[in-house]
């Protein structure tokens, strides 16, 4: 045949054969939407498959030669085998299985199936034959034996036909070398549901176990290296271009850091790090392709959780009416997102930016369908449109998070600064004793202590304001805690943002530390604290270690799948106006004292310094805030804090 009669043949067959796939996938989508006509297909299938067995049962005990007399025996027999089978394939639920997502359950079950429906036949022969006498009982086993290799091998070659690697796609695009770091339960879970995915562009480089008794085996067809320990030879070796890590690695910080610092060590490969945080889902077999994220530096820099009993919380904010000023912000939405976890009566999102109060607003409602949920947008100094809020919804609790937090933004806006920080705190304070409200939560900062700047100054006033204020029905409570990971205005977006154009990544001073807490649990611990919290007490979260801002960003970029110091490099600007080298929560001259809870102190001598803030300084504040006098500001901060850093020379602290 030439190649011209080929082509000809091509062109008349191809569309041929393509026109019958299609009509072939329609039927068989056709008879799977008719529950009554794929319950039929299904039972013609068994009863092919059942006589199939019986008579090669017969065909294999006799040779291949079935003596005549035998076949009145078969043509008496088989219709009861037939009935048996089909009542007990019924019972078992084989109809319903997804034979494409078999598992090793479906494959028991038909096991259990076609054993009790031998024996059952068993019982049926011997009764119709009147004995054993003269019918062959091995053909009783070797049908057994033929019935469930074929039940169980139709379903494996169909879900082995799903699970096959989908090489040789159109994109183009080449394999990703990927290296599995976790055990071995989770590694197989990940393996069957990536297999079932069907992603060619996946290929396993190796899994990293510590169980020296499987090393050199494989797992799915993907090899076990070696432990740990032994991970910068694996990745300079077979030099993978993602590091996938799973339980129990993933269980903790620590243990993420250790991974990818001794991959990071290599110093010629670039990894990226992902993860599947979950052990139950992939061991439940819930994981899927789309739960395989990113390790972002929040997993790497947090610490590990400490279980709290949530109830006195739930019984504090249950039912209770509820405001959280600044709801829109970082700190503000997650207020609002934990306080609907314990069912208030009603919750008040007070907040000056239109689409960040959209924005809670919209996430709330869908959260809580059931909550009611009073969005105002408003300022935290006009005190009587606060009074109005709180009067008519009968608000008890206050969550006061509203605040400008960006030191050197501050240090060039100082009066909005004081405007927001200390005189609408003194608002929302008077109005919520103008208003009965049971308590005031005031979130404070690091940066209040020693203040070095407009901002740190600021926040200490705004801690004086409450903690000095006369008795009365409110109970006030202020929490300190140092920066939340991911918020805004924090220095991660802004590394990433570098590392994403290119570099350099700008670090102020080699040695700068802060502390970092996760937005989640710096809430968390707010909530538990304002419980704990006393009246005009300071609650002091515990911050654990400070982090140095330059490790900080070598970490961002490995986890970018960069070279700290070769791909990306770190340039150092020097330290902002009002900025410190190390902030502090508390300091020793604070008394603190632990409470019942492991990560919240108080303030045992609070902060009375100085001068007092009485009304006439406040009104004092007020005017040189109307004024803009920047100088006069400066010099109230510096008069009400002894105890103050400010720096000493240059004009603006003169």
């Amino acid at each position: 045949m030439n190649g011209l009669e080929a082509k000809r043949k091509a062109q008349v067959f191809g569309p041929s054969v393509l026109t019958l796939a299609v009509f072939a996938e329609r039927g068989l989508l056709f008879i799977a939407s008719n529950s009554v006509l794929r319950a039929s297909v299904i039972t013609l299938w068994y009863m092919g498959v059942v006589a199939f067995a019986y008579y090669g049962a017969f065909l294999l005990r006799f040779d291949g030669s079935i003596p005549p007399h035998m076949f009145d025996a078969i043509h008496r027999t088989l219709p009861i085998l037939l009935l048996i089978r089909i009542i007990a394939f019924q019972r078992f639920e084989l109809y319903s299985g997804l034979l494409h997502y078999v598992s090793v359950d479906d494959v028991w079950r038909a096991m259990k199936a076609v054993a009790i429906s031998t024996l059952i036949f068993m019982g049926a022969v011997y009764l119709i034959e009147a004995g054993f006498e003269g019918f062959p009982r091995s053909v009783f086993v070797v049908e057994t034996m033929l019935t469930l290799g074929i039940l169980a091998g139709h379903r494996m070659t169909l879900r082995a036909l799903r699970e096959r690697p989908q090489n040789g796609n159109s994109s183009g695009n080449t394999s990703r070398r990927i290296l599995l770091v976790g055990d071995l339960d989770s590694a197989d879970g990940l393996l069957r549901v990536i297999k079932t995915a069907r992603d060619g562009e996946r290929e396993f480089v190796g899994i990293v176990h510590e169980a020296p008794s499987a090393r050199g085996k494989r797992l799915r067809g993907v090899e076990v290296l070696g432990g740990v320990e032994a991970l910068q030879g694996i990745v300079e070796k077979e030099r993978p271009g993602e590091v996938l890590i799973l339980p129990p690695y993933t269980s903790s910080p620590r243990s993420l850091r250790e991974v990818i610092d001794r991959c990071a060590g290599v110093g010629n490969v670039s990894c990226k790090y992902q993860m599947v945080p979950s052990l139950s889902d992939i061991a439940d077999g819930k994981a899927t392709v789309s739960m395989i994220r990113n390790v972002e530096i929040e997993d790497l820099l947090g610490r590990s959780p400490v279980k709290m009993d949530r109830t006195d919380v739930r019984r504090f904010l249950n039912g209770k009416a509820v405001m959280v000023t600044g709801a829109g912000g970082s700190i503000g939405s997650e207020l609002c997102r934990q306080v609907g976890n314990y069912k208030p009566r009603l919750l008040m999102l007070y907040e000056l930016s239109e689409y960040n109060l959209y924005q809670i607003d919209m996430d709330l409602r869908k959260r809580y369908p059931s909550l009611e949920i009073i969005p105002i947008a408003g300022d935290v100094c006009d005190e009587k449109k606060l009074a109005r809020a709180l009067q008519r919804y009968d608000i008890e609790v206050i969550y006061h998070a509203a605040a400008y937090k960006h030191v050197p933004l501050m240090e060039s806006n100082v009066s909005a600064c004081i405007k927001t920080n200390v005189l609408g705190t003194e608002c929302v304070a008077h109005a919520a004793e103008s208003s009965s409200v049971s308590k005031f939560v005031l979130i404070s900062s690091d940066k209040a202590v020693r203040p070095s700047s407009v901002m740190g100054g600021s926040k200490r006033l705004a801690e004086r304001l409450i903690h000095e204020r006369p008795p009365c029905e409110t109970k006030f409570v202020a929490v300190r805690f140092g920066n939340v990971l991911g918020s805004s205005g924090s220095v991660i977006p802004l590394f990433k943002n570098q590392i994403k154009a290119g570099g350099p990544v700008t670090v102020t001073h080699p040695e700068m530390e802060r502390y970092f807490m996760s937005i989640p649990e710096a809430v968390d611990l707010v909530l538990q604290a304002a419980v704990v919290g006393g009246d005009r007490e300071i609650m002091v979260l515990e911050m654990g270690e400070p982090i140095k801002i330059l490790d900080l960003a070598n970490r961002l970029i490995e986890l970018s799948g960069l070279r700290a110091g070769k791909d990306i490099q770190a340039v150092f600007t020097g330290l902002r106006p009002g900025e410190k080298l190390y902030e502090e929560v508390m300091t020793q001259d604070d008394g603190i004292v632990r409470t019942e809870h492991q990560k919240i102190w108080v303030l045992g001598n609070g902060t009375v310094e100085g001068d007092k803030v009485e009304p006439m300084n406040i009104s004092l504040v007020n005017q040189a805030v109307q004024e803009d006098d920047e100088t006069m500001l400066r010099y109230l901060l510096s008069k009400w804090i002894t105890d103050n850093v400010f720096p000493s020379d240059g004009p603006r602290w003169a």
